[in-house]
């Protein structure tokens, strides 16, 4: 669509996200069976990769920032992903292909 507005929500599932994240003193873990079936799998994979470098940093953080990073990457991975599809196979054919989908369904309006 040139020139009009689109507009569209991902019903990213927080509450599982948060749940997923376990931290244990100074260690983070993730609970990918909290989050399996509810994100695409390579969001899944992005998620434990940033736990990882997380665990692996230096940096101390507290477990609100730990928490509030991970989430912003998620919503970062998703977005990139999805702007990525529509990029490759245009906004209709998103919107057919995505509409029953639980993250993306419902959320493609003109």
């Amino acid at each position: 669509m040139i020139g009009g507005v689109i507009s569209m929500k991902i019903n990213l599932p927080i509450e599982d996200v948060i749940s997923s994240i376990v931290i244990k003193g100074p260690s983070i873990s993730l609970n990918k069976e909290a989050i399996i079936g509810k994100l695409p799998e390579a969001t899944v994979s992005h998620l434990e990769q940033k736990v990882n470098e997380i665990n692996q940093s230096d940096i101390e953080l507290k477990t609100n920032s730990i928490v509030e990073t991970l989430i912003i990457s998620v919503v970062n991975h998703l977005l990139t992903s999805v702007i990525g599809l529509i990029v490759n196979i245009g906004y209709a054919e998103f919107c057919k292909r995505y509409e029953a989908h639980k993250l993306y369904g419902g959320s493609c309006n003109e």
